[in-house]
């Protein structure tokens, strides 16, 4: 029987990390990298304001500078909302769970990335989606 969606266990979590601290992943990295993603739902944040919504979502995700924002658990999530233009204006944000095969197909769709778990302190690593090639890659922040 195919297994229900699901956001991450804490376990999948950790694996994901372990894998992304590497400094060079592996063909086979990759591959359970992707395997990790199959039938998982990811957080999103939606502003409540249908007006913002509008202007901060793309196909109902959270994105800035042109990529989506998605989240594999929901701290890091509302870390990042806090941050948020419309946090910071005293709107309201919401935390929602989308499938990663949705966001994989926006992705694909409109040759976009999606930054997954995408922290704002420097060197932060975080993993992308890249609807281009689609495929994984990782990224560091070094400049904000």
């Amino acid at each position: 029987t195919m297994a229900k969606e699901a956001p991450f266990s804490e376990d999948e979590i950790a694996q994901l990390k372990l894998k992304l601290s590497k400094n060079h992943q592996t063909d086979k990295d990759w591959q359970a990298i992707g395997d990790l993603f199959q039938g998982k739902f990811l957080y999103t944040m939606q502003p409540k304001d249908r007006f913002l919504m509008e202007q901060f979502c793309f196909q109902g995700v959270l994105h800035a500078k042109g990529n989506l924002i998605v989240f594999t658990n929901p701290k890091d999530c509302v870390e990042y909302g806090k941050q948020h233009p419309v946090a910071l204006s005293g709107g309201y944000l919401e935390m929602g769970l989308i499938p990663f095969q949705t966001v994989k197909n926006i992705a694909d769709d409109h040759k976009i990335s999606a930054l997954i778990d995408v922290k704002t302190g420097l060197n932060e690593k975080y993993l992308t989606y890249d609807g281009k090639n689609q495929s994984f890659h990782v990224f560091i922040i070094q400049n904000l």
